[in-house]
């Protein structure tokens, strides 16, 4: 269902405000202002500050969920090095245009109290995903072995989604102080990033075949 017109602009403003100076920080008043909308309006839209911040979360998750169910290759399951690079930079490149939204995430995840914790939600989805890709391979080949999903998901959190994250909310600061032109970099952090999670997951792959393969 679309959104009209004003509750989108609250929304992109308060993604915009919430990113800039934390949610805590953020003001209603000021979202109203610069939305150009009655605060009155707000609260029409939205119950409370936090209701305009689930919102923005479950938006969010939506759209990744699109985005991991319309994928039909994983990193690790591609067959050419040329096809590793180009999904690889075109999931930077989704996670780039989400960069506010991952900032907002990455600040509520360091509270002491972190409910409903988005960023886990991510890699359950992530997880869910691999998971019947990689069942699905094992069955095509006719084997049957156990997956180690808790290796899995330490892999998948701390070596995979965390790194990226790092490097979309930090490459333009990093790029600047380091001199190098953001399209180095990212050929850069590809390199990096594929000869360590990428090399894992071939590893891990490798590891439930039969020796005698």
């Amino acid at each position: 269902m679309e959104k009209s017109d004003a509750k989108a602009r609250i929304l992109a403003v308060a993604e915009k405000i919430f990113a800039e100076k934390g949610f805590d920080a953020a003001r209603v008043d000021e979202i109203a202002r610069e939305a150009q909308v009655n605060k009155a309006l707000i609260y029409y839209y939205f119950e409370s500050k936090a209701s305009i911040l689930e919102e923005l979360f479950r938006d969010f998750m939506m759209e990744m969920m699109h985005i991991i169910e319309s994928s039909m290759e994983d990193l690790f399951l591609l067959d050419s090095d040329e096809k590793v690079r180009a999904f690889f930079k075109s999931y930077l490149g989704f996670w780039d245009s989400k960069k506010n939204i991952l900032r907002i995430m990455m600040m509520e995840s360091l509270k002491e109290s972190a409910p409903d914790e988005p960023l886990f939600k991510i890699m359950d989805m992530l997880m869910k995903q691999e998971e019947e890709k990689i069942k699905a391979m094992l069955r095509k080949q006719g084997l049957h072995i156990g997956y180690d999903r808790m290796e899995g998901l330490v892999s998948d959190f701390f070596t995979g989604l965390m790194p990226i994250f790092s490097f979309v909310l930090y490459k333009d600061e990093w790029a600047a102080h380091y001199g190098i032109t953001e399209t180095e970099l990212i050929d850069k952090f590809t390199n990096v990033f594929l000869i360590t999670h990428l090399s894992y997951h071939r590893y891990a792959l490798d590891r439930l075949k039969p020796e005698n393969e």
